[in-house]
């Protein structure tokens, strides 16, 4: 079992609470034989973000969840083909995601390939859960017997007390409704514009419950985050 941090499927994580940041993605590691390695993955269960067109609704969405599976090195030169199964730790199937089989392919002349599994957005307050990946066959034998921890993180990235609202395409507005008293929290939204690269715009900094409204200077699109201040 290897560890590696999850694909961020939404731009919206690009940023993530500063009550941990993500690491720098880990490259996949290859062999010379033919051994498979399921690493380890995670993800929020959701994420809240915005519409870049009129009228900018905003919303709730479920994320998906990437497993990376790595084969033999060199690559072969001919496709490989990989089921795999999900066991049930103390997430639940088709309550916490909705995949539980299938099958994925390495590419001739690669040997790294993904697994996607949805994630279930329910809405229920609840720990951290996991589930384990392991595969079941491989159309050119070798050692599977390795596999995958996922977790999903409870909630998602922004709290579920927390709303986005976006009455243009350079503003974007988080109130909060159930924040502890004295927690100073900040929105900050990533702009994104082209060939300018990346600009970050901050809202002020709130105290409690409140609303903190992030502004971009340049026209383009924008990527909340909730950021605990220290």
């Amino acid at each position: 079992m290897r560890t590696i941090p999850r694909l961020l499927t939404s731009a919206a994580a690009v940023a993530l609470v500063a009550l941990g940041l993500v690491p720098a993605a880990q490259a996949a590691k290859p062999n010379n034989n033919n051994v498979f390695t399921v690493y380890d993955s995670a993800s929020y269960e959701y994420v809240k973000t915005c519409s870049n067109t009129t009228p900018f609704t905003c919303g709730t969405f479920a994320e998906s969840m990437y497993i990376q599976i790595v084969g033999p090195y060199p690559p072969q030169n001919s496709p490989i083909t990989l089921t795999y199964q999900i066991d049930a730790i103390t997430a639940t199937a088709g309550a916490d995601y909705t995949v539980t089989s299938g099958t994925a392919t390495i590419a001739a002349g690669q040997y790294v390939t993904w697994i996607l599994i949805p994630l279930v957005a329910d809405g229920v307050a609840e720990p951290n859960e996991t589930f384990r990946v392991r595969l079941t066959s491989s159309s050119i034998g070798g050692d599977i017997t390795d596999t995958g921890i996922a977790t999903i993180w409870n909630d998602g990235q922004i709290p579920p007390d927390c709303d986005l609202s976006k009455p243009d395409l350079a503003t974007t507005s988080m109130t909060c409704t159930n924040r502890p008293a004295g927690q100073r929290w900040q929105h900050i939204v990533i702009c994104r514009e082209g060939a300018w690269g990346y600009f970050s715009a901050y809202g002020p900094v709130v105290t409690g419950n409140g609303t903190s409204t992030a502004v971009c200077n340049v026209t383009g699109y924008d990527e909340s985050t909730f950021y605990v201040v220290p």
